[in-house]
């Protein structure tokens, strides 16, 4: 389980934020929403059995990472 390079994270940071910079705050809260539960669709997927403990901690990290350029 390889994780992305950090210069991934860098470039999506970078470019959430420019869009949410454009976004209203309704805009931006749909479009995190969307992503988030997509995102948390993925890690549970992934793993977990029966649904219990579906989504790891480093999972979730990765989940507030994608989550914070979209703070208001």
């Amino acid at each position: 389980d390889a994780q992305p390079p950090s210069a991934l994270f860098a470039a999506w940071r970078a470019y959430a934020a420019g869009l949410a910079a454009k976004l209203s705050e309704d805009q931006r809260a749909t479009l995190r929403g969307e992503i988030i539960e997509r995102a948390r669709k993925v890690a549970q997927a992934a793993g977990g059995l029966l649904g219990i403990a579906s989504i790891s901690d480093a999972e979730k990290r990765v989940i507030a990472e994608l989550e914070k350029p979209f703070a208001a």
